[in-house]
């Protein structure tokens, strides 16, 4: 049976903000989705918790609408580490469903699960626990649909075992037993849609990094020279095609790498990005709305953020610095989404440790002019993407099941269409280099398999003109 206990939020304010919060020690991993179905995003909080531990294993903070958070539910009824904590539609129901890691220990043996916890409007309801293994440990996780039928598929991978597997989801809440793949070393793992077809693909990397293709039944794989520390599959230019980011760092040097995917698993690997500083947490998001992926790097110095705006064609502006409070913490996670709704991605920064911090939990919102504040922006007109223009159309927006594309054509054209999320990361393929007359076209928008939140939906007209609109998933 879960245990749940109720605790207060404190907010350590300055004057009338709202950025720093109390939450329960330990915060390892964070997730933004909309868990009460109100049209906004709240928070997950993964923490660790281990034998004899008192924190809980997860906290769920919800969001006001505006940007202002209270505690939702938290629970202390599972052992193991939270990383990489995610959020989804796995059960085709209304509310979507927690990821998490559950360990059982005795003097004998360490069992490993995934437990899915289950939701409703009042906060976690029950939980399905799925057998992973007697020997080892998986930290990192992700999802996608790797067989193509619609339902989202959970991909696990462990760094003691040196292995990956995936969890192919059968639907009405049932998965299959985990399909390992071994011998693959590695730090990292990411998935996305690498190749031509509609099929999630994963990549790993360590001492190379390794490309496995799905096939719908399995996987072939591909291996790229050179290695990195952590990696991110993203659209880096815009040109409907995921990329992978690589990146490494020593405590004062960080280098990043881009490696663009030509098309027919063939790629070209730009020359190394060099940054005179240390960085150990990255991640990816739309900070200024071009429709291309920003890099967020947060310090080994704990001084703060760098923001790496791209300026297309795989560079970089020099970095932005935006500081952050150090309170002695011994690591830090970085995510970032829209949490008060003006149409601009915010930052969001955990700190884990095992003693009461002055704040564990930091939010910075973006104005929208390049400032990242310590309190929501609201109220304003929510601004179109420079591409956004009248003849692409997506209907009803907000998308509460399925919905309807239309477009125009002036001249006969071939047409891709894809949708990306809102860090830029193609999620869906939806019109693959196909010939259309002149005229007003429709399509429909399927929403299944995918999460809560905000998507752009991107045209591309002969392979180079685009035209891209915003949408949100409810």
């Amino acid at each position: 049976m879960l245990i749940f206990f109720c605790i207060a939020l404190l907010a350590f304010t300055t004057g009338d903000s709202k950025s720093d919060y109390i939450i329960p020690s330990w915060a390892k991993s964070i997730f933004t989705e909309d868990i009460d179905l109100d049209n906004d995003q709240d928070l997950i909080i993964g923490h660790l918790t281990g034998v004899g531990y008192t924190n809980p294993s997860i906290t769920l903070l919800k969001n006001d609408g505006q940007g202002y958070f209270d505690v939702f539910d938290t629970s202390i009824t599972y052992l193991g580490s939270q990383t990489d904590i995610f959020a989804n539609d796995f059960y085709g129901n209304i509310y979507p469903e927690i990821i998490t890691n559950y360990s059982e220990t005795d003097k004998s043996k360490t069992s490993s699960y995934i437990r899915i916890l289950n939701l409703d409007s009042s906060g976690v309801i029950g939980h399905n626990d799925l057998f992973l293994s007697n020997e080892f440990g998986f930290s990192n996780k992700t999802y996608g649909d790797s067989n193509g039928d619609g339902l989202t598929d959970i991909i696990i991978s462990s760094y003691g075992c040196q292995c990956w597997g995936i969890l192919y989801n059968e639907g009405q809440g049932n998965f299959a037993e985990p399909v390992y793949y071994y011998d693959v070393p590695h730090n990292d793992m990411a998935a996305g849609f690498i190749n031509e077809d509609s099929l999630t693909d994963v990549v790993l990397c360590g001492s190379a990094t390794e490309i496995f293709y799905s096939t719908g039944t399995g996987f072939t794989n591909q291996t790229i020279d050179n290695g990195s520390l952590r990696v991110i599959v993203e659209d880096v230019n815009g040109d409907q095609k995921n990329d992978i980011i690589g990146f490494d760092n020593l405590y004062a040097i960080t280098w990043i790498t881009f490696y663009e995917n030509t098309g027919n698993t063939s790629f070209i690997q730009h020359e190394v990005i060099e940054l005179s500083s240390g960085c150990y947490n990255f991640a990816t998001s739309q900070l200024n709305n071009d429709n291309l992926p920003d890099i967020l790097c947060l310090l080994n110095s704990q001084a703060g953020i760098y923001i790496l705006y791209n300026t297309g064609d795989f560079t970089l502006a020099d970095p932005v610095f935006v500081p952050i409070d150090y309170y002695g913490e011994s690591t830090r996670r970085i995510h970032s989404d829209d949490l008060d709704g003006n149409g601009y991605n915010d930052i969001i920064v955990i700190r884990g440790y095992g003693a009461p911090l002055p704040a564990n939990l930091t939010i910075l919102f973006n104005d929208g002019n390049g400032n990242f504040v310590e309190n929501p922006i609201t109220g304003i007109e929510i601004p179109k993407t420079k591409n956004q223009i009248q003849n692409l159309l997506c209907y009803p927006n907000p998308v509460h099941s399925n919905a309807t594309i239309e477009f125009f054509l002036e001249k006969p054209s071939e047409v891709t269409m894809v949708l990306l999320n809102n860090s830029g990361r193609i999620v869906k393929n939806l019109i693959d280099h196909t010939s259309f007359p002149k005229g007003t076209h429709t399509f429909p928008l399927k929403i299944n398999g995918l999460t809560r939140g905000i998507y752009y939906i991107k045209l591309f007209m002969n392979k180079t003109n685009s035209q891209s609109i915003k949408i949100i998933i409810n």
